[in-house]
């Protein structure tokens, strides 16, 4: 019996502990979004003691916690009507205050969204033109109020583009026509608000036919024609069909048909024109990039080769060993391309790109230095046969060998033998050169010189006749009848001497 009193004891002075002051948040339901602006707080609290004050405590994001109301009396329960709240989010909570000066609140906050989120009124229907962004079309806060957001269906070709003042402007997809049904919704919070469904129309601009292909350079046979699909070339994003072609040219014209052309060259004209082609829609237009046509033998090469105006030596040199002969050339090309030159020693290349080369052998033998220029397109070429020491050819082994092909060295000028490529067989005359592998007369001062003695030595002997002619008939000397004896001066002819003219009279 004892015992159980001890235990009712410990009971009664424990219980406040264990049912100690406490606060409970009741409505409205925290998170909960509502447009009213009048609302009714209430909250409840639990104790031994008498409470002796509830107050109600709010902040928003822009304020610190502030005491709203409170009630001064023994109810455990309170019911605060807070008015004129505006548009925001709440936080509250209730402070409970017991007789033995203890003091709770809940023991988490509650939020209260207020939104005056409306819309009004109706939207007309809009129109904008295609690639291009409108205008402001309308005002947002002309239609909505208390939006933080806003939301577009139905606008799957189009963005809406809201400015800082809630103008509302349109910028359709790239080459986007046709209309869309959009709707605008209006958002704060969870909550939402929508207009009505707002017909916008993109409306057609034209656009320019599009050059989709390149043009690539062909060739014709004379008074030939051909035909080309232009729709491989060209397109037009509008659909359409009747696109015109026009052509850049002098000596070729075309005809349409339908979407191809027939390119029809001048009648037995011959030669290379670069030329574009236009398509038009008959408003705007693409023009082509450029290409060449050939017709005709033209289509063989239009280009110049380019050529060596001159070289050095002019013949093919014998060398000793070890001396050194110097190669040069000079070229140029009629198409001002930019030429390249190559140096050959027996068809291996010497990896010299210069207008010259030094050349000298420690070793005897026949050598072939050959110089190559080209444009990239055609090339020319000239060749030296360099002879070095005194280089011995056996015949008896040569003609011995039983072979078709030409022998250098046999002492035979065979059908593939030049001055070129074989100068121990194929001798140039004195006075003229090896060029190209042709024996050439060589351009010298000396043939000159002979003429100019021999012409001077036959007006010299016609002024002497002349002399003598004139002198004989002022004498009157008839040098015909006057026989010509030879006397030496301070000389007596010899003994035996006979006069055989006088004889003859």
């Amino acid at each position: 019996m004892k015992r159980k009193g001890v235990i009712i004891l410990l009971t009664i002075l424990l219980l406040p502990a264990v049912l100690g002051l406490s606060v409970s948040l009741s409505s409205p339901s925290s998170g909960n979004t509502t447009n009213m602006t009048s609302i009714i707080f209430s909250c409840a609290t639990s104790d031994t003691f008498t409470i002796s004050s509830i107050d109600l405590y709010m902040n928003t994001s822009s304020s610190s916690w502030i005491k709203v109301t409170g009630q001064s009396n023994s109810s455990t329960n309170a019911n605060f009507l807070v008015s004129s709240l505006t548009q925001g989010t709440y936080i509250w909570n209730c402070f409970a205050v017991n007789s033995n000066g203890e003091n709770v609140s809940a023991s988490s906050n509650s939020s209260l969204t207020i939104s005056t989120l409306a819309f009004s009124g109706i939207i007309a229907n809009q129109s904008s033109a295609e690639d291009s962004n409108s205008s402001t079309l309308f005002d947002l806060d002309t239609y909505f109020t208390g939006a933080s957001y806003y939301t577009f269906s139905g606008n799957s070709s189009s963005i809406f583009i809201i400015d800082s003042n809630n103008g509302i402007s349109i910028s359709p997809s790239g080459n986007f026509t046709g209309s869309q049904n959009v709707t605008i919704t209006g958002k704060y919070g969870s909550s939402s608000v929508s207009s009505n469904e707002i017909l916008i129309n993109i409306t057609n601009v034209n656009d320019a036919p599009l050059l989709t292909d390149q043009f690539t350079s062909s060739t014709l046979d004379t008074n030939a024609n051909t035909t080309i699909n232009m729709n491989s070339y060209f397109t037009d994003i509008d659909l359409n069909t009747n696109l015109t072609y026009s052509i850049t040219a002098e000596h070729i014209s075309i005809t349409q048909n339908e979407s191809n052309i027939l390119i029809i060259p001048e009648t037995d004209w011959e030669g290379t024109e670069n030329i574009t082609i236009t398509a038009s829609d008959g408003t705007a237009s693409v023009t082509s990039n450029s290409f060449e046509i050939t017709v005709g033998s033209a289509s063989s090469s239009s280009n110049n080769a380019p050529t060596i105006d001159s070289y050095t030596p002019e013949s093919d040199p014998t060398l000793d060993v070890d001396e050194s002969q110097d190669f040069t050339i000079t070229s140029s090309d009629g198409d001002e391309e930019t030429l390249t030159t190559t140096w050959y020693l027996d068809d291996v290349d010497q990896s010299i790109t210069a207008n010259t080369l030094s050349y000298s052998s420690s070793t005897e033998g026949v050598f072939t230095i050959k110089v190559v220029v080209s444009d990239g397109t055609d090339e020319v070429s000239h060749s030296w046969t360099v002879i070095v020491g005194e280089t011995v050819v056996n015949v008896d082994s040569i003609l011995s060998e039983q072979s078709s092909n030409a022998v250098c060295g046999n002492n035979i000028i065979e059908d593939e033998e030049t001055c070129s490529s074989c100068a121990l067989d194929v001798i140039c005359e004195e006075g003229s050169i090896c060029t190209n592998g042709i024996c050439k007369e060589k351009k010298s001062a000396t043939k000159a010189i002979l003429i100019l003695v021999i012409g001077s030595i036959i007006i010299l002997i016609i002024a002497i006749v002349i002399y003598y002619i004139t002198t004989l008939k002022k004498t009157g000397k008839k040098m015909e009848n006057t026989p010509f004896q030879y006397a030496p001066a301070g000389a007596s002819p010899p003994s035996d001497y006979t006069d055989f003219y006088r004889d003859k009279k």
